[in-house]
C-alpha cells in the first residue's frame, strides 16, 4: 500500500520527517507491518512537504526475504518500486513503466517520487470486462491517471510536467500514440548503460539506494 500526503510547515519551523510520516493514515495495524517514507520540500515561503509512504503485510515481506536467504542472497532493503525507479533520472518528470505485474504512471522531482497512479493488470483486464487485455482499456487508464498526476502536480508545485520519460522501449510507440492524442509533451526513453537488460530496471534504482 502506498499513500501520499502534503503538509503545508512555516519555513522556520523545524521538521522531523519520521514524526510527519506516523501522522499518515495506515491502513493495517502496525505491528503486522513494515513500513517507510521518503519526503521533499517545494521551495515556497510556506514549505510545503510532501511524504510518500509504503506499508506492506511482515509476512509478505517476510517469505521473499527466506526465498532470498535460501538461495544465498542477502537483503539490504526493501522498497516500493516508485522509489527505486525515480533513482534512475534527475529530471522532473512523468515516467510510464510497465512491469510483469502492471502498468504506473508516477511525477519525479530530484531523484523522489512524489504521486503515483498504478494498476495491475489483473485489475485493468477485469475493466476490459474479463476479455483479452485490450489496448483501448489500458490507453484509457493511462490517460486518466496522467491527467491525474498533472492536475496534483501543479497544484502543489505550482508548475507543470513537461516532460515523459518510458522505461519499456517495447511499448514506447504505443505509449506516445496514446498519450499524444491528448497531451504535449516531450519525450525520452530509459536506457541503461552496457546494455544492461531492462526487465529488471527497479533492481537498478535499488542498487544506487544512498549513492
Amino acid at each position: 500500500v502506498i499513500q501520499t500526503t502534503h503538509f503545508m510547515i512555516p519555513a522556520y519551523v523545524r521538521h522531523d520527517t519520521r514524526e510527519l510520516a506516523s501522522q499518515m493514515h495506515m491502513p493495517l495495524r502496525q505491528r503486522d507491518i513494515y513500513q517507510g517514507h521518503q519526503c521533499g520540500v517545494s521551495p515556497k515561503q510556506i514549505y510545503q512537504l510532501s511524504c510518500l509512504g509504503a506499508w506492506s503485510k511482515k509476512g509478505i515481506v517476510d517469505e521473499w526475504l527466506r526465498i532470498l536467504a535460501k538461495t544465498g542472497f542477502h537483503a539490504v532493503a526493501v522498497e516500493h518500486p516508485a522509489a527505486s525507479l525515480a533513482r534512475l533520472t534527475r529530471d522532473e518528470a512523468l515516467m510510464v513503466h510497465t512491469g510483469d505485474d502492471g502498468l504506473g504512471v508516477l511525477a519525479i522531482r530530484d531523484g523522489l517520487s512524489y504521486i503515483q497512479h498504478y494498476a495491475s493488470w489483473r485489475e485493468l483486464h477485469e475493466e476490459g470486462g474479463g476479455r483479452q487485455l485490450q489496448h483501448h482499456t489500458w490507453a484509457s487508464f493511462l490517460v486518466r491517471a496522467v491527467q491525474r498526476i498533472l492536475n496534483e502536480y501543479k497544484h502543489h508545485f505550482g508548475r507543470p510536467l513537461q516532460r515523459v520519460i518510458i522505461t519499456q522501449p517495447a511499448i514506447e510507440h504505443l505509449v506516445r500514440q496514446t498519450l499524444r492524442a491528448h497531451f504535449r509533451f516531450e519525450y525520452t526513453s530509459l536506457y541503461l548503460a552496457h546494455n544492461l537488460f531492462m526487465g529488471g530496471i527497479e533492481a537498478y534504482g535499488a542498487a544506487v539506494r544512498g549513492s
